[in-house]
Formats: structure tokens, C-alpha cells, sequence
């Protein structure tokens, strides 16, 4: 094997292993995040605080005007952090507004 063969060997596994470590952070979230199969994560579409409204996944929903929001950082984190393109999870009261909301990174990916 010449020494470069084996340098690129190399090469392409560090970046191999720095990529799979990103993944696994990306997964572990914090324990006030929900966990399971029925959790389901979209993107918000547009967020109307003026109005209570949100669309998520092409969904619009009434949203309570002071839900909950969770993020990796802070269990309970500024509605600053919700507008378009964040991947989210939510919770729906028995009036169907969003009354939680969780925030995920932006290199997360759900498990299969």
C-alpha cells in the first residue's frame, strides 16, 4: 500500500467517525424532550404571534398565546426561538391549541 492509499484510508475514516459522532449528539436530547414512536417532528411553516396561529407541516394550528417552549438548551426557552424552517414536536390542549413545543436541532434526524 503506498502511503498516500493509506493516508486517504485514514482520511476518509476520521471523517467517517466524526460524522456518525455528530449523528449519535445529535440524537441524545434532554429528558423533558418526548420520547417514542408516536412522537411526531415537522417544520414550521410560518408562525402569526399577532393572531395565535401557527403552521406546521402544511397544518395550521390555533396556538395558545403563551405556550410552553422547550429547546436542547433551556426547558423552558423564549418564543423567540419559534419561526419558519425549525423542526419541532407540539402538544395540543383538549381545544386543539398548541400549548408546548418542542424545539430539535437542526441536525437531527428521528429514528426509524
Amino acid at each position: 500500500m503506498t502511503p498516500i492509499f493509506k493516508g486517504a484510508i485514514v482520511s476518509g475514516l476520521a471523517i467517517m467517525l466524526l460524522l456518525l459522532g455528530g449523528t449519535a449528539s445529535a440524537q441524545s436530547l434532554p429528558d423533558y424532550y418526548p420520547r417514542g414512536p408516536l412522537v411526531q417532528t415537522a417544520v414550521i411553516d410560518a408562525v402569526y404571534l399577532d393572531e395565535n396561529r401557527i403552521t406546521i407541516g402544511d397544518i395550521t394550528y390555533p396556538m395558545n398565546p403563551r405556550p410552553i417552549v422547550r429547546s436542547p438548551s433551556s426547558s423552558y426557552d423564549s418564543m423567540n426561538k419559534i419561526r419558519p424552517g425549525v423542526r419541532v414536536a407540539f402538544r395540543l390542549d383538549n381545544n386543539g391549541e398548541i400549548v408546548e413545543l418542542w424545539i430539535y436541532p437542526k441536525n437531527y434526524r428521528p429514528r426509524r
